[in-house]
């Protein structure tokens, strides 16, 4: 795998149509090349057979960790402080319910307009 900061080398990981320049890595970034071969592997190999032995047999409830390890190296955290998590609007949820459970005399969440709009949502 080549490093982060040879985009030339990164760029060919990526399926990307032809003549598009796509700098949207936020909701939807661009296809590894590598991905559906993947997907295929893990929906017959450990969906497909595993079953929900899946979760402890490929690794599934590891893959959390794992994958906030990998986070960790690209911005200078130790391994094992970094975690992922769901999409950012479910965290954003989740937060909320829990200061609100925390505190649940009160009825108002401040937010402004600029926030993104299914972050307002979840509000």
């Amino acid at each position: 795998m080549p490093p982060m900061t040879d985009f030339t080398a990164t760029k060919s990981m990526f399926h990307l149509p032809e003549g598009v320049i796509y700098l949207d890595g936020n909701s939807l970034g661009p296809l590894p090349k590598t991905a559906p071969d993947r997907m295929g592997r893990v929906m017959t190999e450990e969906w497909g057979e595993m079953l929900i032995g899946g979760w402890n047999r490929a690794g599934w409830m590891d893959q959390p960790a794992r994958v906030g390890d990998r986070i960790a190296r690209l911005i200078g955290a130790e391994p094992g402080h970094v975690v992922m998590g769901d999409t950012l609007s479910i965290k954003v949820f989740q937060a909320l319910a829990a200061a609100l459970e925390l505190r649940p005399e009160r009825r108002v969440i401040l937010s402004d307009s600029g926030n993104f709009p299914s972050d307002l949502y979840m509000a």
